[in-house]
């Protein structure tokens, strides 16, 4: 009976020295995976964050310039057709007024926010105004526009360096964002490392 109460006892022994050195070492190490898998996970999310960001801004920025570009395009010919009466001329504002529609629908499927599509349903609003009234105008190789209708471009050009600066001032906001989230999350890796 003796032997079996000695044998009972054995179970309930602590491991030996090994075992504990192994679950201390264990005990130790799981702070410092959770910290590295947290840190992974922060600057996984920050750079798709940032690229995102920046890709969305600057691409809506130079949007903005291709915009500027292409209604000073259309300016130059309208006022050169009118000027010269030929069709080719004509053609090419057609051409630049197709390319300035195509950037506008982008630059509206982009993720851009709400005020800067607001002003582009403006400025495209007023584009489709002034072709209409260039279209009504035009006969037979003849484009009869008044100095307002002129003054128009001006109008649609001002609107469209407006977005331009918009766009600028959205690259130096998401810059100052995007730096304000970095130091944050190297705050985090700090504490995490600490």
């Amino acid at each position: 009976m003796t032997k079996r109460n000695t044998s009972n006892n054995r179970i309930f022994i602590v491991g030996s020295l090994y075992q504990w050195a192994l679950a201390s070492f264990v005990i130790v190490t799981l702070p410092l995976v959770f910290a590295i898998i947290y840190t992974v996970i922060e600057v996984t999310n920050y750079t798709e964050k940032s690229q995102l960001t920046l890709f969305q801004t600057v691409n809506a920025n130079e949007n903005s310039r291709i915009i500027l570009e292409r209604l000073i395009s259309m300016e130059r010919s309208i006022r050169q057709f009118q000027v010269l009466n030929e069709p080719e001329l004509f053609n090419a504002y057609q051409e630049h007024r197709n390319k300035f529609i195509d950037v506008m629908k982008s630059l509206k499927t982009k993720g851009i926010d709400q005020i800067l599509i607001e002003k582009l349903k403006v400025l495209q609003q007023n584009e489709n105004l002034l072709y209409q009234n260039i279209i009504r105008n035009s006969e037979d190789n003849q484009l009869k526009l008044t100095k307002t209708d002129l003054n128009a471009f001006d109008q649609l050009t001002t609107q469209a360096k407006v977005l331009l600066a918009e766009g600028e001032k959205r690259v130096g906001v998401e810059a100052t964002t995007l730096s304000v989230i970095a130091k944050r999350v190297q705050q985090r890796l700090v504490y995490s490392a600490l």
